[in-house]
């Protein structure tokens, strides 16, 4: 199978106001299946990652989250096919309030390597107000951030049950100052939920994951 790389993009609505993780993808050289197109891959992963991760999100966000899609795009080849999952109803889980959604719990994400700029972060809103005490997740909504990480890592990460696809950290800086799309990409091999709750209103959408 060829080295595709591919970023997958999901939407949900909280509060009135759009909301978005990314996920970047690098398809590897060992796979029990045999996809006949770049479609077939992409629609694929897509499938995995909606039956397993999708629904430990759900389990950490409350009913004010509306789910609204899932997209995937090609970003090597360029150009390459894109494909969208609707959701038509569901969301969140968690019967209460959501505090704001510039609140959000926080995945630390770790390539292994040393240094800050292999190091990434993931942001997960619609935090349930009553799980939430002084800024810190308490222990369920904790437990509920880090089953999120640890389903990335057991279906996409180094001993993964998926072992056509690997969750990858992307590098921006890097690849903003010229490096190759492949190169600007390192393998995620730990996740770590932080029991701070990260308040700030503005994120670069895709920044650090």
């Amino acid at each position: 199978m060829s080295n595709n790389i591919f970023l997958l993009r999901f939407h949900y609505e909280l509060h009135g106001q759009n909301c978005e993780n990314g996920y970047w993808f690098h398809g590897t050289s060992v796979c029990s299946l045999t996809f006949p197109d770049v479609l077939s891959e992409l629609t694929q992963l897509m499938t995995q990652w909606d039956n397993t991760v999708r629904p430990r999100i759900a389990s950490f966000m409350t009913d004010d989250a509306h789910f609204q899609r899932l997209d995937g795009v090609t970003k090597d080849p360029q150009f390459g096919p894109v494909h969208s999952i609707i959701y038509t109803s569901g969301g969140g889980i968690q019967a209460n309030d959501a505090l704001p959604g510039f609140n959000a719990g926080v995945l630390s994400l770790y390539t292994g390597n040393g240094g800050r700029q292999n190091r990434g972060r993931s942001y997960y809103s619609s935090v349930p107000e009553d799980r939430a005490v002084d800024g810190v997740l308490d222990g369920a909504s904790f437990l509920d951030l880090q089953a999120i990480g640890d389903e990335l890592l057991l279906r996409f990460g180094p001993s993964t049950t998926f072992p056509c696809w690997r969750y990858m950290l992307f590098h921006q800086k890097a690849f903003l100052s010229g490096v190759p799309l492949q190169n600007a990409l390192s393998f995620i091999v730990e996740t770590r939920a932080r029991r701070e709750i990260r308040s700030q209103r503005h994120r670069m959408l895709g920044h650090g994951a």
